[in-house]
């Protein structure tokens, strides 16, 4: 079990102890509130900060969306090979202020391109929407 799933069952114990001290002599709305707030426990509904690997796997298939196509490739996994980086950092390419995904990109060298191309994807951390890109060709 995760330590936040282990947290929320030992919240959701002490709402129900609440719940019990509540139904005695105590009005009728405590305890509706206090059942509403075991049962957003119990179904996750609360929200905590923490972010899982699902996140960050639909960042990088965002990432890969959004980049699909010449020069950065032409299928998913040539795209996902110039992807050189992918962290959670707090924006500093944008001046959005927001923590975001950061992808740093390299495309080796080649005719078209005979510079190639390095540069920079950021991602909303939350929407998974393009917030700026220090890349050519991006429409």
């Amino acid at each position: 079990m995760s330590t936040s799933g282990h947290a929320r069952q030992i919240n959701a114990a002490s709402m129900v102890n609440q719940i019990r001290t509540a139904s005695h002599g105590s009005s009728l709305v405590k305890r509706a509130i206090a059942a509403t707030i075991l049962a957003s426990c119990l179904t996750g509904l609360v929200s905590h900060p923490s972010y899982s690997r699902t996140d960050a796997d639909k960042a990088r298939r965002d990432a890969i969306a959004l980049l699909l196509g010449d020069p950065y490739g032409k299928t998913p996994a040539a795209v996902s090979r110039v992807i050189v980086s992918q962290k959670s950092v707090r924006d500093t390419h944008c001046q959005s202020n927001k923590v975001v995904w950061e992808f740093i990109i390299a495309v080796p060298a080649s005719k078209a391109q005979p510079q190639g191309i390095n540069g920079y994807l950021v991602l909303d951390r939350v929407t998974g929407e393009l917030i700026c890109a220090g890349l050519p060709f991006l429409s």
